[in-house]
């Protein structure tokens, strides 16, 4: 093997951009040492795990799809219920996915329960008896607040197990984050002319065959299983009812205000007989009768009393959404003081966020196959093997596709034949 200095001055060389992935994993090599002295300092109970869960749960979840293949227990469950083939081949995947990723979610969550620093309030073991400052005993009142004190747990210097095992997870994080960072570098570069180009003689380079291989056939799958992970801890963390009292907050809050503008000056004001609401038409028509009392003149006075009446729908609305969001707070502050209750809730939160997690993946890949289809950016060139990503690329294609075909006969009935 040739000397690291050798290399370094290497003369022969054809161009010096053929050592740049050496430089690039010198320069990873640095930043691991580094975070390992980070967790090392700091020890294992107090240093982020989410970056190892990450890159455990992912290759939990390569090393059953390489093993067990076509035989996934979980594909005769999903092919009871669907039949389309391609399909069924990304719900057996993707369910494979999910079991790694729940399993990766508890044992984060028993770790974390044992092993993380934490305060606990408990009741003081002393006498019932005790004396003032004058030496005089007396009995103590039970409610006292004295008869509580906090114990701390996990707050001493970590030991020297503690700290390998800091500086191993530290790195192991730091390490999740080079991938992305790579990665998105390495599909950057092979999805320009810069892979033929500028940058040609760092893929003459005898390594960079094997890093492209490997990438390409299990990045996509690594990113998606962490964006979906990363949306479960989010809502564990935030709960259920908390997420519920964010939507209506802002979605539904702005939602309403819109209706509440939009309903005077629908067709739901009109007259029963010609399609409206009655309720509507006799709340808008007093406002109407209101503005002309004020001396309005009649051309306006219509246009004026459906503003009012739009006004007094936002009021009411801004009331309804502020009463809702006292009951729903106060809801998540009375489960976030009951231990089981808040893990519940925090578990249904975590498998709804899963679900947008996926959705959002899926959105993604349509967007993906879209600029694919029209000649933009072929994201399928990148993919290699049947991983989880050209699954969901494949089902995606399949709905989408006669959605563009229609899309292009339309355009092309649009244009005149030359």
């Amino acid at each position: 093997m040739m000397p690291l200095y050798a290399l370094l001055t290497n003369t022969e060389a054809s161009d010096p951009l053929q050592n740049l992935p050496m430089f690039v994993g010198l320069f990873a090599a640095v930043v691991l040492l580094i975070a390992f002295f980070i967790g090392f300092y700091k020890g294992f109970r107090k240093v982020g795990w989410g970056g190892c869960v990450w890159i455990v749960t992912s290759a939990a979840f390569f090393l059953l799809e390489r093993f067990l293949g076509a035989e996934n227990p979980l594909k005769p469950f999903v092919s009871a219920l669907i039949e389309e083939e391609t399909t069924v081949a990304f719900l057996s995947s993707f369910a494979l996915a999910l079991v790694c990723i729940l399993v990766g979610l508890l044992l984060h969550g028993i770790f974390s329960l044992l092993l993380r620093p934490r305060i606990k309030i408990v009741k003081s073991e002393r006498d019932r008896f005790t004396m003032d400052e004058n030496g005089i005993e007396y009995e103590k009142d039970e409610k006292d607040d004295g008869d509580y004190h906090s114990v701390r747990k996990g707050f001493g210097k970590p030991s020297v197990f503690g700290r390998i095992f800091g500086g191993l997870t530290c790195a192991i994080n730091a390490l999740a984050v080079l991938l992305v960072v790579l990665t998105l570098a390495l599909f950057v570069v092979c999805a320009t002319p810069l892979k033929d180009g500028a940058l040609a003689p760092v893929f003459a380079n005898e390594y960079m065959s094997t890093v492209k291989k490997y990438t390409f056939k299990y990045a996509f799958d690594f990113l998606i299983i962490g964006f979906i992970l990363k949306k479960a801890r989010n809502g564990f963390e935030k709960g259920f009812i908390e997420s519920v009292r964010a939507l209506v907050m802002g979605v539904g809050r702005f939602a309403g205000i819109i209706l509440a503008f939009y309903l005077p000056f629908s067709p739901l004001i009109l007259p029963v007989e010609q399609g409206g609401v009655e309720i509507f038409n006799l709340y808008v028509y007093r406002c109407v009768d209101a503005a002309v009392m004020m001396g309005l003149p009649a051309t306006i006075a219509p246009i004026v009393g459906q503003i009012i009446a739009g006004l007094l729908l936002f009021v009411l609305v801004l009331l309804v959404f502020a009463l809702l969001n006292f009951i729903l707070k106060t809801l998540a502050e009375v489960i976030s003081g009951i231990g089981f209750i808040r893990v519940i809730d925090g578990a249904l939160a975590c498998l709804v966020y899963i679900a947008i997690g996926a959705a959002i993946c899926a959105l993604v890949c349509s967007a993906f196959y879209v600029v694919g289809a029209y000649g933009i950016f072929d994201v399928k060139t990148l993919l290699v093997g049947n991983s989880l990503a050209k699954k969901l690329l494949e089902l995606c294609g399949l709905y989408i596709q006669p959605v563009l075909d229609g899309f292009n006969a339309m355009i092309a009935g649009l244009i005149p034949a030359a």
